[in-house]
């Protein structure tokens, strides 16, 4: 017997994201959540992202702010700023 896939209503979701939102690490962890859902990303897929698969000069969605300090992360030169919605 095959069992039905669980999935979120529409208010719950919005609400999962709101709250995934706050607190310390909330940009991470909204962005992990909207990867989610909106990508159908699972958990090990999102994980192994590097910052070379998500990021495109041409894209336009993320700018690097030169003014901030850099990180290993960001490659040294800033920190980027990433328009969620």
């Amino acid at each position: 017997m095959v069992t039905p896939a669980k999935v979120l209503a529409p208010v719950d979701a919005r609400r999962l994201t709101v709250r995934a939102g706050k607190g310390r690490q909330g940009t991470r962890d909204k962005v992990i959540v909207l990867l989610s859902f909106r990508a159908g990303m699972r958990a090990c897929e999102i994980a192994g992202l590097d910052w070379r698969m998500v990021m495109t000069r041409a894209a336009g969605s993320a700018r690097r702010s030169p003014s901030a300090v850099g990180s290993p992360r960001t490659g040294g030169g800033g920190t980027y700023q990433f328009t969620l919605s």
